[in-house]
């Protein structure tokens, strides 16, 4: 059974502008993981939160340890509806 509620030392909140580099380090931990280098940059972040079709209040959610973001979602639609743009990213440890 999946959890419904995240461990008491954690949070989770909407990512925002000032977010954009800590997402990275998740982001390149699982890049690195798959690809063996890290593939994510700040402005992708930013380029992506910037979409007219993303609202990060709504559309991303962070999980935090403290100050560390240890995981990053992300979910939008953009036109044409067909298009879907989803991922998350969690800290291995």
């Amino acid at each position: 059974m999946a959890a419904t509620t995240l461990p008491a030392a954690l949070v989770s909140r909407p990512a925002t502008l000032t977010d954009a580099e800590a997402i990275t380090e998740p982001m390149n931990i699982c890049s690195i993981a798959k690809v063996g280098h890290p593939t994510a940059e700040i402005s992708e972040a930013l380029t992506d939160w910037a979409s007219p079709h993303c609202h990060p209040a709504t559309n991303t959610c962070l999980v935090l340890d403290g100050e560390r973001v240890i995981g990053y979602a992300g979910v939008w639609i953009e036109p044409p509806p067909a298009s879907l743009y989803s991922w998350a990213h969690v800290q291995p440890d």
